[in-house]
């Protein structure tokens, strides 16, 4: 008799154990076999921002609530002017501005980017010295920096 009750215990633990260790998807979820959550509410670092060409930029999605499972997608409404990866990394390639988008299902942020060539901080020229005789010509290059 002792031998049977410890016998149906053991097996009680057993069942509890595996219960335990079995994942069980939420209702409505079984084909994917786990837990999603939507995403409510989208935001992004910057509704607008300045850019120079050859300069690194990024844009960050912040996503409520912070365990959503959605993954947000970006696109540029013009990537001749400047184009935008999976990440929010910014490729500005030439002037003008265009609007930065970033989705999740049917939510939207986005982001005015004006895009412009850096500043000039020097101007030189390709030679830096030259003689030369009355008659003859020069031939220089003007350099800017950057």
């Amino acid at each position: 008799m002792r031998k049977s009750i410890i016998a149906v215990v053991i097996l009680i633990m057993a069942v509890c154990l595996m219960s335990a260790c079995m994942h069980f998807p939420a209702e409505g979820d079984a084909s994917k076999g786990s837990l999603t959550v939507a995403a409510e509410s989208i935001k992004l670092s910057k509704t607008s921002m300045k850019v120079y060409i050859g300069e690194p930029a990024q844009l960050v999605a912040t996503l409520q609530p912070q365990e959503t499972t959605d993954i947000p997608s970006y696109s540029s409404s013009d990537e001749n002017i400047i184009t935008v990866d999976k990440h929010g990394n910014l490729e500005a390639l030439a002037e003008g501005s265009a609007e930065i988008a970033v989705k999740v299902g049917a939510l939207k942020a986005t982001c005015r980017v004006t895009v412009e060539y850096p500043p000039i901080d020097r101007i030189d020229f390709s030679t830096q010295t030259a003689s030369i005789k009355v008659g003859e010509t020069l031939t220089t290059e003007v350099v800017l920096h950057p």
